[in-house]
């Protein structure tokens, strides 16, 4: 099976020591998925906008609650998420809409 773009750079990183390569990695990271977003087919219409909510917003929201959880739209938002920067897996993507509302914040409540 040939190589996914970006393989190569990825093993490259990998083998750095050096801090201020990581973190000129980390600061091109918007740029790589502004460029991954011209390149997925399905759900990619929202992956920028949900990629700077998973990064700057959804950790804030989640400690604002008293109990921290999940809600079913925040979950289903994450795996669009998840599956527009992937491999696309149409089971995962059945599967996390079959999960009850209550069923989602309940099990999210214990694996805090």
């Amino acid at each position: 099976m040939p190589s996914r773009p970006g393989t190569v750079h990825v093993k490259r990183l990998l083998k750095e020591n050096s801090k201020s390569v990581w973190l000129a990695a980390l600061e091109r990271y918007p740029d790589a998925v502004v460029c991954k977003s011209q390149t997925v087919k399905k759900g990619s219409q929202n992956l920028i906008s949900d990629d700077k909510w998973w990064r700057t917003e959804l950790q804030e929201i989640i400690k604002s609650r008293k109990e921290p959880y999940i809600t079913k739209e925040e979950l289903v938002r994450l795996m669009e998420w998840k599956l527009a920067r992937g491999k696309w897996r149409p089971l995962l993507n059945r599967l996390r809409s079959g999960n009850s509302p209550e069923d989602v914040i309940k099990v999210s409540k214990k694996s805090v």
